[in-house]
């Protein structure tokens, strides 16, 4: 017939120990790839890159720098041509964050802007 499985309580409390790491581990790091929902595709808030402010989602690159070039007068065109490796869609995302929640994103470029005197690619 079948085999008798003998288990050491020992050895299965390690176990489960072990699987609850890691699936701690593996929720934090979904976290941490999802961010917080913006209700924009390319946008997102993570509380580790950036001081949590609007970024575009796998860089570093804050919508209120998107925001402040847009202001000055640069073009979708002119922002992807500072940084090459964005698309369209990403800066378009941006900017409709932006318009989407203008005074907090003004803000953020005031805030910036008073610590640095704003720094952006030069055109």
């Amino acid at each position: 017939m079948g085999k008798t499985l003998v288990l050491d309580e020992t050895q299965v409390y390690k176990r489960l120990e072990h699987l609850s790491r890691e699936m701690s581990t593996l929720k934090r790091m979904i976290h941490r790839l999802s961010g917080e929902r913006t209700g924009h595709p390319h946008i997102t808030c993570l509380d580790d890159v950036c001081g949590g402010v609007p970024v575009i989602a796998g860089t570093r690159i804050a919508v209120w720098m998107i925001a402040a070039m847009h202001r000055r007068g640069e073009t979708v065109e002119n922002i992807l041509d500072a940084y090459p490796w964005l698309s369209p869609a990403q800066v378009y995302d941006a900017l409709a964050y932006y318009h989407d929640h203008k005074e907090e994103i003004e803000r953020q470029i005031e805030e910036n802007s008073e610590k640095k005197q704003l720094s952006l690619p030069p055109f």
